[in-house]
């Protein structure tokens, strides 16, 4: 078919059907680590945050955690960012050299990208270790744990809300000399995660010191237990927004954030209900209720990696873009801090600790506020 007569959906068809995915992944260097390991899981490929969050499968497709699976055009958008038309031709250009070097492409019907999905058995079983976490874990300002590292940072544990609990003794794994796995024992906060509909589906672990000063000294001392749904569209909701209803119809407030302690800090300093988005690409993908009307994004300030990519602004800077299209007054809020030297970022916990709640110029009006 003559390239020049194809639609968008069927030069997307067309990709999928002359690129082999693992000859194009050998020409992205941020993709070596992950071939590498495959099929084991690798830092995030952009990021580089996390060790265990995204993964090459042996049929060429790769998974995220918290986006789901990914094809090769997806991939290639994810790591240059991308918009999908875009990443169509960046992957011709990668692969051929570019489109005026392409010819004979087949359109065939390609498999719609796999939504996320359990056995009923998987999800049983998610969901009987989700509640035997639950049952041996207490609320988060009753745990002497929890309440000695949120001190630590320089929150206030009386200020907790119930969606964060606590456990005395977290099992945890991590790979030992010889591959094989070693058990250990920490405490942990653990944060409910629900997902687009409010529905708990995770804990997210956070392993904390035994003397509540600081994480756990563990390879990885962050781990979202497995999730009984999809995560996309979901966030840990510190608080439940209210939302009021007048002539002109509902309204309502809400604060995001992408950490937890950050979210915390913002929740601590303005009072104003708070979600922590758990990553800044679930943060990109929340759903935001029907009936909030104004969403607060306290952004990370990141500095650039060398693609020019801050992900926490960035990611931030999208979601405002989705939320005004969607009719919601929305802002990006910035630390006032600079990035210090040897520093990845700072966020609104260091503005908290520094400057204090005069930092935050928005605050919750009576009604609204979570402190009281």
């Amino acid at each position: 078919m003559n390239l020049r007569d194809m639609s968008a959906s069927e030069k997307i068809i067309a990709v999928k059907n002359m690129v082999d995915p693992f000859v194009l992944y050998g020409r992205i260097p941020e993709m070596s680590a992950a071939l590498k390991s495959m099929p084991s899981q690798v830092p995030d490929p952009v990021t580089g945050s996390g060790t265990t969050v995204f993964r090459v499968k042996t049929n060429g497709d790769c998974y995220l955690n918290g986006t789901g699976y990914m094809d090769a055009i997806d991939v290639v958008a994810y790591i240059y960012r991308l918009t999908k038309m875009q990443a169509v031709d960046k992957v011709v250009e990668l692969y051929s050299g570019g489109w005026q070097y392409v010819s004979n492409v087949k359109l065939e019907t390609i498999p719609k990208k796999r939504d996320f999905s359990l056995s009923d058995d998987d999800i049983k079983k998610r969901k009987s270790f989700l509640r035997s976490m639950h049952k041996a874990s207490v609320e988060g300002k009753n745990s002497q744990e929890v309440c000695r590292y949120l001190a630590y940072r320089g929150l206030n544990p009386d200020l907790l809300p119930p969606s964060i609990r606590g456990i005395s003794k977290a099992l945890h794994y991590t790979k030992g000399k010889d591959s094989s796995p070693v058990k250990t024992y920490w405490p942990a906060m653990l944060p409910i995660y629900h997902n687009a509909e409010g529905k708990p589906i995770s804990f997210h672990r956070i392993y904390l010191n035994l003397n509540g000063e600081g994480k756990a000294p563990v390879d990885v001392c962050k781990k979202i237990m497995a999730p009984t749904g999809d995560m996309r569209g979901g966030a840990i909701r510190l608080d439940e927004p209210t939302i009021y209803h007048d002539e002109a119809g509902p309204f309502g407030c809400l604060a995001l954030a992408e950490g937890v302690e950050t979210s915390l800090a913002v929740r601590e300093a303005t009072g104003l209900p708070t979600w922590a988005c758990y990553s800044n690409t679930l943060l990109e993908q929340v759903v935001i209720p029907k009936g909030i009307t104004q969403v607060k994004i306290y952004a990370d300030k990141d500095k650039a990696n060398d693609k020019g990519v801050k992900p926490g602004e960035d990611s931030a800077m999208k979601l405002m873009k989705r939320l005004i299209s969607e009719g919601i007054d929305c802002e990006v809020l910035l630390p006032p801090l600079d990035i210090p030297e040897g520093s990845k970022g700072v966020d609104w916990l260091d503005v908290l600790n520094e400057l204090g709640t005069r930092a935050f110029r928005f605050k919750a009006s009576a009604a609204i506020d979570v402190r009281k």
